[in-house]
């Protein structure tokens, strides 16, 4: 998982909820870059902190940030999974750019961003 506020933090919240039922889930977190953080709201990066001290592993696509580290990760995660969990309603940005490199890729999609009928 990415780590990034929002649907990753709370993914990664529930798989550490989920961990505790089942030992074979395990939790990787796959970080573009070191300063990732820099600018989150204080409350994100504790909720983070804490995701990382309970990670499996941690891994850093680069020690700073550079162009492309983001879509770097995102293929990282995309190679090494075979499902995409993804919560997206709209066919832009680095989402669906990584939903996009998943299908090409054969992963099942879970978008639960669908409304019903969609």
């Amino acid at each position: 998982m990415g780590g990034a506020p929002g649907f990753e933090l709370l993914a990664g919240e529930l798989l550490l909820e989920l961990r505790q039922e089942d030992s074979r889930i395990t939790l990787t977190v796959m970080l573009p870059h070191k300063d990732v953080s820099k600018g989150w709201k204080r409350e994100d990066v504790a909720r983070r902190e804490r995701l990382l001290a309970q990670a499996d592993e941690v891994i850093y696509t680069s020690f700073r940030k550079e162009a492309g580290c983001v879509q770097q990760r995102n293929r990282w995660m995309v190679d090494s999974s075979s499902v995409c969990l993804c919560y997206f309603t709209r066919k832009v940005g680095g989402v669906w750019y990584t939903v996009l490199l998943s299908i090409r890729r054969g992963l099942s999609i879970v978008n639960l961003g669908l409304r019903e009928g969609e």
